[in-house]
């Protein structure tokens, strides 16, 4: 089953730009990798399975579901932010308190 779909498929080129961002930052030296150095291969993994399974998703018609796929983590994040919002605030009250912080 082939999709006639002309040029790349966007979801997986905003992957790749994300995902390069995030590898090139992990080779940063504030961050420690040093200490970890499976870390950045563990990413670089992932990064080439979602591409690949973005990819095929792309070329199958199913560019929706891709979408969805890149933005599930965003959703995700934006649902546990608002579930969460009250606790958040009141933890930062808790240490705005503490370090008598005004």
């Amino acid at each position: 089953m082939s999709c006639k779909q002309s040029g790349l498929c966007p979801p997986l080129v905003i992957y790749i730009a994300l995902s390069s961002i995030g590898i090139l930052s992990m080779l940063s030296p504030k961050d420690q990798v040093k200490d970890h150095p499976d870390r950045i291969w563990q990413a670089i993994a992932y990064t080439v399975i979602m591409s690949l399974l973005l990819y095929y998703l792309c070329s199958t018609c199913y560019n929706k579901l891709a979408w969805g796929l890149l933005l599930l983590p965003f959703i995700l994040l934006a649902i546990m932010f608002l579930l969460f919002k009250g606790d958040f605030d009141r933890i930062l009250k808790d240490i705005g308190k503490k370090c008598n912080c005004n």
